[in-house]
């Protein structure tokens, strides 16, 4: 028995390892992105936006290409491949003008982006720790794996076979059951293994970070960009999702 506490220490204490390099890894990335990207790349793409702003052939152009190609399809015209290339050409030179405008008007959100992404980043990388020390709990502590096996959770015949034939553990077919990007549902995946009073005890730091899944659903799926979101940020929130790592490591026995 002690043994196998022992492996399960050991397999959290290597869990949290690997998620505090990924986090050290999405910083020196927000570095180079502060470097490359937002003060070398962009300055140079600014100062091209501000030169064929200023010659405004784009917006002249690309209104003349749709003009016609709008023309040719109210006359009724049939012939579809001269249609065809006058209207790529119109969508090129819009894209364009759409490029130029986004980045002369939106700097903010521009320079903003890559942060983004790199929260989104952070929060997987959160997901996947919280989700693998769930199913180390479950596959290494023997008693909560004979809970779950004597409780009514009902398992379908094909994991069954699957778990039977060893493709699939335990702890990943009941992990199955939960979200982990949602702190309620981790909360409920944790109590659901007699492990409350860890995630009560950790409710000030997830509650935090549960502000920056919120950011990340809107960042997703709503095509939300944060401009406050920088380098400077994610070094601020990051020491919140580093430190609930070295929480779940000294606390879970």
């Amino acid at each position: 028995m002690i043994k196998e506490k022992e492996k399960i220490k050991k397999d959290i204490i290597s869990t949290t390892m690997n998620y505090l390099s990924n986090l050290t890894k999405i910083f020196y990335v927000g570095l180079l992105l502060e470097k490359i990207i937002v003060k070398d790349i962009f300055k140079k793409i600014k100062e091209d936006a501000k030169k064929e702003w200023k010659k405004d052939k784009f917006n002249t152009e690309s209104n003349k290409a749709s003009m016609e190609v709008w023309k040719e399809m109210s006359s009724g015209k049939k012939e579809l491949e001269p249609l065809k290339k006058k209207l790529i050409s119109a969508s090129k030179k819009g894209y364009l003008l759409f490029k130029y405008s986004i980045l002369w008007n939106k700097e903010k959100e521009v320079k903003a982006f890559p942060y983004n992404l790199l929260l989104i980043s952070l929060i997987s990388s959160f997901e996947v720790f919280v989700k693998d020390i769930f199913i180390i709990l479950i596959n290494r502590d023997e008693e909560i794996k004979n809970k779950i096996l004597n409780s009514k959770k009902k398992i379908s015949f094909e994991i069954l076979k699957r778990y039977n034939q060893k493709e699939i553990s335990l702890g990943e077919i009941i992990a199955e059951n939960y979200n982990f990007q949602n702190i309620n549902s981790i909360k409920d995946a944790y109590t659901f293994i007699g492990q409350e009073k860890l995630i009560q005890d950790a409710k000030p730091i997830l509650d935090k970070i549960n502000k920056e899944i919120i950011k990340r659903h809107k960042i997703m799926h709503e095509s939300q960009i944060y401009p406050k979101i920088n380098q400077k940020y994610l070094d601020k929130i990051q020491n919140e999702f580093a430190s609930i790592g070295i929480y779940f490591s000294n606390h879970l026995k």
